[in-house]
């Protein structure tokens, strides 16, 4: 369950390695805990203090954290852009073809 929310779009290996991880890591109530300490986790003052330019990402299809979760860290922000990408909430999504050229594009924008 939790390689399905962290990761869906997981490699099939990779699915099979974290979730042996979890089940040798740790306990079904220490998992839910961490999970629930996870959902729970505000740092909307910190990135209110941002003085750099920011560029927020949300996987559209995200599962793990909601959209309006993402909307609201980049309304904290004084200097953001906030983008919706295709993709969910694993590591896979940063690396789209598409995710990567917006990447690039946000950063030769920027000035130095």
């Amino acid at each position: 369950l939790m390689v399905d929310f962290i990761d869906p779009e997981a490699p099939a290996a990779t699915r099979r390695i974290m979730s042996e991880f979890f089940r040798r890591a740790a306990t079904g109530a220490s998992m839910a805990g961490f999970f629930r300490t996870y959902l729970e986790v505000d740092i909307c003052d910190e990135a209110a203090q941002l003085e750099m330019p920011v560029l927020v990402m949300h996987g559209r299809e995200d599962a793990a954290i909601p959209l309006e979760s993402g909307r609201q860290l980049a309304s904290v922000i004084p200097r953001v852009d906030f983008e919706i990408v295709d993709g969910a909430h694993g590591p896979g999504t940063g690396n789209r073809p598409d995710t990567r050229q917006l990447i690039l594009d946000w950063l030769a924008g920027q000035r130095r």
